[in-house]
């Protein structure tokens, strides 16, 4: 991890700086059994799991996925709206409506990280911009039994368990009812990516739809056939993989596989393009505006 500090594009100016904020999180984090509180971008504040993954990013390098947040709040304009499936505690649904002002429908089915969702939207004051679905999203409805860890969530047969079974429900995106038509989504679940997206045929076609950012999990992303098997899915809606530098504010053509992925609809390209060129910037601390 702090190696990876170390090469990241958002800690270059402010090393330092980032390992004191890694530090304190470290201390903080030792002694409190609760959620942790950590600075996010524009002044907002994420409420977080002490001990995950996902907050050492947070604290260590705010913009934990630099180039698919920054697309996400360099895209988006007022009353836009956006799709979150695998909302975790809220990073990019904070980030789209705080930075934006986007609306956004956010999906999280496990109980722990739905309630901080929900407290993190409250404590931005953005609870007008985001609605927070505890809910599974998959291929097939019905419901899903369980284990949730801190890092990774799987169904019953593919993990061992750690914590309490619990169970959730699921729906196909295209059966959730959205409240309009997104501009943008992300898909991020912990590796069912391919179930989410053959459930949202609809949504993928929908002209208004420029952009999916996908996750992938990175201890199955070498074995997994799984992201091509997703890029199949978005290239037959008209979605081609892209690279994105927030600095030079330049759409790319990829040039290396990324834990997180952005497709563009390749007819919206320079629309894109437009969009972000003439994006205002979003404020990650107090020595760096992206």
């Amino acid at each position: 991890m702090l190696m990876r500090a170390w090469r990241h594009p958002v800690t270059r100016s402010d090393r330092l700086g980032a390992y004191a904020r890694y530090l304190s999180w470290k201390l903080h984090a030792s002694v409190v059994s609760g959620p942790v509180l950590v600075p996010f971008v524009n002044e907002t504040l994420l409420l977080a799991e002490p001990l995950s993954r996902e907050t050492r990013e947070l604290s260590l390098l705010v913009l934990k996925d630099p180039e698919a947040m920054a697309f996400v709040a360099h895209f988006l304009r007022g009353d836009e709206y956006f799709v979150d499936v695998g909302a975790s505690i809220g990073s990019y649904a904070v980030l789209a409506a705080a930075t934006a002002d986007a609306c956004v429908t956010a999906f999280e089915p496990e109980p722990g990280r739905a309630a901080l969702l929900r407290r993190n939207v409250a404590l931005n004051g953005l609870g007008g911009r985001v609605d927070c679905r505890e809910l599974a999203v998959a291929e097939v409805p019905g419901e899903l039994e369980a284990f949730w860890s801190s890092t990774r969530r799987l169904p019953l047969p593919l993990r061992v368990a750690t914590r309490e079974c619990a169970s959730a429900a699921v729906v196909r995106l295209d059966d959730a009812r959205l409240a309009g038509h997104p501009v943008l989504a992300r898909v991020d679940v912990g590796g069912d990516e391919l179930a989410v997206l053959r459930g949202a045929n609809a949504m993928l076609g929908d002209p208004s739809l420029c952009a999916v950012i996908v996750g992938a999990d990175p201890e199955r992303a070498l074995e997994d056939e799984q992201p091509e098997l997703v890029r199949a899915v978005l290239e037959r809606h008209g979605f081609v993989p892209a690279d994105y530098d927030p600095w030079r504010r330049r759409l790319l053509r990829l040039e290396r596989t990324r834990r997180t992925m952005i497709y563009v609809r390749q007819r919206r390209a320079e629309h894109i393009v437009r969009r972000l060129a003439e994006a205002a910037g979003i404020r990650v601390d107090a020595n760096l505006c992206i």
